[in-house]
């Protein structure tokens, strides 16, 4: 899933992949923006300290524990999902706030800025989902692209293949439907937990595509930091032990 602009992000596919489609989300937003507004300037991603941004709680975390990883080592056998066990996370009857509470942690003093950041990274999700054709509010499509670009940014590395991908969710979506915990869970939870990993995911994809171009410099460090720190937040183990390859996750 590699994230630079090539030539197959351009070619006519009736269903897409998510990181293909979040591109095309991105450059619209780019082409429906006033001239000279530049992409930090919309997105405030390149602005924001990430020296100092904390280690998040995620609501994922509930869930995850080494279930995910331990299905992808070698020798054991992947659990099938359990029946009538659905990893969508229908849109709430009422607001939950989740990108007040998480440009709260981000940026306290400020958090008006982030927030907005945060409710455009949940709309081009919803964007390039329905666009890959992909299920709507799914928890195990946001936790795969959380994943996914997190992983990237904190090795520097290229996404995750576009091949790849929808395994990198079939293992997500079995991860999570034989979790007891995510079994039990209320769907006000579910809920908050897709839109906490769909909005800094594609927050996370966004500032790996600007900070990019700059490796060296000190704030595309300091990201990468940030990277990690959101995958431990999610998965548990440290970001290290973590390896994605040909869309599956293991532990070293």
């Amino acid at each position: 899933m590699t994230m630079n602009p090539d030539r197959r992000s351009l070619r006519p596919n009736p269903r897409g992949t998510l990181r293909a489609c979040a591109q095309r989300a991105v450059i619209a937003a780019f082409l429906s923006a006033p001239l000279g507004v530049t992409w930090a300037q919309g997105f405030g991603a390149t602005d924001y300290p990430f020296y100092a941004a904390p280690q998040l709680s995620f609501a994922a975390s509930n869930f995850m524990n080494l279930s995910v990883l331990n299905q992808a080592q070698p020798g054991a056998a992947a659990e099938a999902p359990a029946a009538g066990v659905s990893t969508v996370a229908p849109e709430s009857p009422v607001p939950l706030h989740t990108a007040d509470t998480l440009a709260r942690a981000y940026a306290p003093k400020q958090p008006a800025p982030m927030k907005s950041v945060l409710e455009q990274s949940l709309d081009l999700f919803a964007k390039a989902a329905q666009k890959a054709q992909q299920p709507a509010n799914d928890v195990a499509v946001a936790l795969a692209f959380f994943v996914a670009a997190n992983y990237a940014a904190s090795q520097a590395q290229p996404l995750v293949a576009d091949a790849d991908f929808p395994r990198l969710v079939a293992q997500m979506r079995s991860g999570l439907a034989t979790s007891p915990a995510f079994q039990r869970t209320t769907a006000r939870l579910k809920r908050e937990t897709f839109e906490q990993l769909a909005m800094v995911g594609m927050f996370v994809y966004l500032a790996k595509l600007e900070l990019d171009k700059n490796p060296a410099s000190e704030p595309a460090k300091h990201f990468r930091n940030h990277a990690r720190a959101n995958l431990a937040s999610v998965l548990g183990p440290s970001a290290d032990r973590v390896v994605l390859s040909q869309g599956t996750l293991s532990l070293r």
